[in-house]
């Protein structure tokens, strides 16, 4: 999770139904991100969270876009 700016669309929507504990677990994610969403959420899980992020593709050997015929 690179910059958490998709999630908070999804964050309204769960808000404003009956949910329990909202937790986002991901791969890897940039500190930003965790710091932004931990405001929004019970708990997020990322391991791990590098102090240097340039990018969620850096952390995969291969991250070749995932194509409708792959699914």
């Amino acid at each position: 999770m690179a910059s958490g700016n998709t999630l908070p669309g999804f964050l309204i929507m769960l808000s404003e139904s009956n949910h329990g504990k909202i937790m986002i677990s991901v791969t890897v994610a940039s500190g930003t991100a965790v710091e932004k969403l931990s405001k929004e959420v019970d708990e997020v899980v990322a391991i791990p969270i590098p102090e240097i992020f340039h990018g969620v593709d850096a952390f995969y050997e291969d991250f070749d876009l995932v194509r409708v015929m792959r699914i």
